[in-house]
């Protein structure tokens, strides 16, 4: 029997009245940042009765901002490069979750895969989702959302940093039990993933960080193993003389040069996961995106192309590496 709480929020959503409008925010054209680009504009409520059968309408209760993927959605650069050619508006916002408020008014539950069954997402399901969370309301295919107890911040991070996380370590890096593995950017969202998983699996853990604040929560809170703040030491002395050639999986999503000096440290065997680049992102440096290491390529190019780098017996992989 489903807890006390779930029923009534069914209940609840069952007799939302939706209103006639809501608002979002949209881009009416690209530019060189969010800032440029993002309005709010208010939009005629979905009609229920206009659903596909792998359609619901959600009330969105919590959004995820990243960074980097909003500047290059506003931009329009890499993945997001079809939104220099889009008439009209695009939408803002990636994950989200919230509680699905209408469904198609008749869905044939035995077609399509479990999450297109009108069964699987009733109305009065939470589902963390991928799609437009920058929105009061929001029409997503069942495909992108995933049923939850209930939605939080914790969910939304988990939609995309925690899945990005968990998919690079396990089934990229191979990670195993006593691995050491150097995580950048560590107590950033999938970042602070990642330490996460790495000391679940048993690994010893290498986090670099900026301050003394993110350095405390690193280790009183995911105990991590040594944590280099490099506002106070030097993070190329530190990994070279206590980790040189040693690093058997480093998650890196930094760039410039913290990711040559991952590279450079990596035991014979290493693998290097590229997650991002946010020192080179354009919010945060100007110029080109240049790579600091000889045998990598620009780190913008290993991670949007995916690409599979390897050199003697150490590998790099992009976004889609396998």
């Amino acid at each position: 029997m489903p807890p006390l709480s779930s029923k009534l929020n069914a209940l609840i959503s069952e007799y939302e009245t939706l209103p006639d409008t809501y608002r979002r925010l949209v881009a009416k054209h690209t530019g060189e940042s969010f800032r440029d680009v993002a309005t709010v504009v208010k939009e005629t409520m979905f009609n229920p009765a206009d659903l596909e059968h792998d359609e619901r309408i959600i009330r969105v209760l919590y959004a995820g901002v990243n960074g980097g993927c909003e500047t290059f959605r506003c931009r329009g650069e890499y993945a997001f490069s079809r939104n220099k050619d889009v008439q009209g508006t695009f939408p803002l916002g990636a994950e989200g979750c919230g509680v699905v408020v209408a469904g198609p008014a008749s869905a044939d539950a035995s077609t399509g895969s479990p999450y297109n069954e009108a069964s699987t997402l009733p109305v009065g399901s939470h589902v963390m989702f991928v799609g437009g969370a920058f929105s009061e309301y929001v029409k997503v295919k069942t495909s992108q959302c995933h049923p939850i107890d209930t939605s939080s911040k914790e969910m939304t991070a988990l939609r995309i940093s925690g899945h990005v996380a968990y998919a690079a370590l396990t089934h990229v890096g191979h990670m195993k039990k006593d691995n050491i593995v150097l995580v950048t950017a560590a107590a950033g969202a999938t970042g602070s993933f990642a330490v996460q998983f790495a000391k679940d699996c048993g690994c010893h853990v290498v986090a670099t960080c900026r301050n003394s604040d993110k350095a405390d929560i690193l280790q009183s809170r995911y105990g991590v193993d040594r944590v280099i703040n490099y506002s106070l030491e030097n993070i190329e002395d530190a990994l070279r003389s206590e980790y040189g050639g040693m690093i058997d999986i480093a998650y890196e999503g930094v760039g410039g040069t913290m990711q040559a000096l991952a590279w450079e440290n990596l035991a014979p065997g290493g693998r290097l996961l590229s997650v991002g680049y946010i020192s080179q992102y354009p919010h945060a440096h100007s110029g080109p995106v240049q790579s600091f290491s000889d045998s990598l390529p620009r780190p913008d190019e290993l991670f949007w192309k995916g690409q599979t780098v390897v050199d003697d017996s150490k590998t790099a992989f992009g976004n889609k590496g396998e």
